[in-house]
This record gives C-alpha cells, sequence and structure tokens, in this order.
C-alpha cells in the first residue's frame, strides 16, 4: 500500500497540483502509473516549488521534488533557455555526462538529487555559461567526495528563470 500527498515547504497542500491516483497497493517487483497534472490557470508569474510525498505501508516516506514555472505572456515556460538535454550513458555504473545547449549566456546551477529528494552533490554553483554546447561530467560521488548508493538519480539544472531535470540510473 502507499499513499500520495503534495506540500509545499511549510507542508500545505498546493492547488496547483494535482495527483491523479493518490493511494494504490503493489506487490514487491510491480509498479505504478501515477500521473500528475500542473494546473497555472490561477497563478501569478513566478517560480513554484512542492515535494509529492509518498507513504508506504509502514510509514516511510520518500520525497520527490517538484518545480513549476509560470510566465504570464506565454502560459507555462518551454524549455527555450535550455535544450538537448541528456545524460550519457544512462544507466551507468561508473561516471555519466550531463550534456546540454544553452540558448543564450547565462550563469547556471548543476545538482544532483537522491529518488528521496535529497541533493547529494552540487556540480556547478552560479557559473556563467557561454551559448553553445556543455558537458557536465558526474562521477556518482557526494560532496564529500563518497560514491553513492546504486539507485535512481535526478540532475537539475537551473538559473532564475528557468529548471530543466532529467532521470538518471545509477547500478554497481
Amino acid at each position: 500500500m502507499y499513499s500520495l500527498i503534495d506540500a509545499d515547504s511549510a507542508g500545505n497542500q498546493v492547488d496547483w497540483l494535482i495527483i491523479d491516483n493518490q493511494n494504490g497497493g503493489l506487490n514487491p517487483g510491480d509498479g505504478d502509473e501515477i500521473i500528475i497534472y500542473f494546473n497555472g490557470s490561477e497563478l501569478q508569474t513566478g517560480l513554484y516549488e512542492a515535494d509529492i510525498i509518498i507513504t508506504d505501508h509502514i510509514n516511510n516516506e520518500y520525497i520527490v521534488p517538484v518545480w513549476f514555472y509560470v510566465d504570464l505572456t506565454i502560459g507555462i515556460v518551454e524549455n527555450s533557455l535550455i535544450s538537448g538535454m541528456r545524460s550519457i550513458p544512462n544507466p551507468f555504473s561508473e561516471n555519466t555526462v550531463i550534456q546540454f545547449i544553452l540558448e543564450k549566456d547565462t550563469p547556471v546551477n548543476i545538482d544532483i538529487f537522491n529518488s528521496r529528494g535529497e541533493k547529494v552533490r552540487s556540480l556547478v554553483e552560479s557559473k556563467s555559461m557561454q551559448a553553445g554546447t556543455h558537458r557536465i561530467k558526474w562521477d556518482a560521488t557526494n560532496d564529500e567526495g563518497n560514491r553513492v548508493k546504486s539507485g535512481i538519480y535526478y540532475y537539475r539544472i537551473f538559473n532564475q528563470e528557468i529548471i530543466y531535470s532529467g532521470k538518471m540510473i545509477l547500478f554497481d
């Protein structure tokens, strides 16, 4: 059994994030599809952040961070600042390279999160990058230099305008 809720940093449910099926049950090795909708129709321009909190049958909590940017001049912002985002190889066992194309010069941050939503590594902090293709290597270590465990990780590239994220799978 599992249940899902959405919450902002103060623990309050958010109206702009709608989770299709908030409860379910899984047997070991099974999977389930969870559909999430974003409703920006009553939001002002800005960045909105929340967590999806998944609670299992013995009350373990797993946190998945969610980011959503609204621009009232065009609705939901399409990713026009960053394109070609991917990690190669993926899945990986030693190293992976996060590759992306910047459409204009901009300061960028790149962080790595585990499946619980905890930041494990800051790869780039407010570095001004020129327009063009960029490749940033991640060696599967945390900020202390220790190798992280096998599992699902998320990379997040962001600046003050937009956030882009992707999923990576690390295996031994």
